[in-house]
């Protein structure tokens, strides 16, 4: 949590517990600007004391969110204990959060990437042979208040759900890393794709356009045939 706050700017923010509350999707009430600056002064990762064993939030009111962590740490987790137990091949799926292995010279896993808004209608496919796989989306969570849409993913920064992606997926070494790479390339929103092409990993994104990018991309531009990309990390 701590590196995935550096390496995003500080979008990427658990203790930004007390804004999740509030823009509480389920409840669908977009909250006046005086609520949403009172939550931000109980968020910041910087004001979170904490040392290998210990966190503690100073602050009333301060709680901590790990959603887009913790269930891809968890998949992390699980895969490494397979591989210690003796498997040779193995694959982890919490909810589309993917970890797996298996030997090179073996059959890849093969894995769909979903429409944020059609789950059965894939729009790309690929091959992974080792390592993690995750996505972000704002779709799936979120509620519609005078016609606009808000999203369950809330910018620490600004306090405000963001805003232009639907969805992103990422191939990474790990699940977390995939997971954290996705959430805060939502996060940065217009900068989303310069900031994912640095770190060189195959990422798919789909904009408020419903326009494919990155480098997991079908060349059916209908999106019902989607290409074969095989990884190994």
């Amino acid at each position: 949590a701590a590196t995935a706050h550096r390496i995003s700017d500080g979008r990427f923010d658990i203790s930004a517990g007390p804004l999740v509350q509030l823009w509480n999707w389920r409840r669908g009430v977009v909250p006046t600007h005086e609520c949403i600056e009172a939550a931000r002064q109980r968020v910041g990762w910087n004001r979170v004391e904490w040392d290998s064993q210990t966190l503690h939030c100073p602050r009333p009111g301060m709680s901590l969110d790990l959603d887009g962590l913790v269930k891809e740490y968890a998949a992390d987790a699980a895969i490494s204990l397979l591989g210690q137990a003796g498997m040779t091949a193995a694959l982890v799926n919490l909810g589309g959060d993917i970890a797996c292995f298996s030997p090179p010279d073996a059959t890849p896993w093969p894995i769909a990437v979903s429409h944020p808004d059609q789950p059965e209608r894939p729009i790309s496919r690929l091959s992974l042979v080792r390592g993690g796989f995750a996505s972000s989306g704002t779709t799936q969570r979120c509620f519609e208040f005078d016609g606009h849409r808000y999203s369950h993913l809330i910018n620490p920064l600004t306090g405000w759900p963001v805003q232009g992606w639907q969805a992103i997926s990422v191939v990474a070494d790990q699940c977390t890393l995939a997971g954290i790479l996705a959430t805060t390339a939502l996060l940065m929103e217009a900068d989303g794709a310069r900031w994912l092409e640095a770190f060189g990993l195959p990422w798919l994104g789909i904009d408020s356009e419903q326009q494919l990018l990155g480098h997991l991309q079908t060349d059916s531009p209908d999106c019902h045939s989607p290409a074969a990309v095989t990884i190994r990390p």
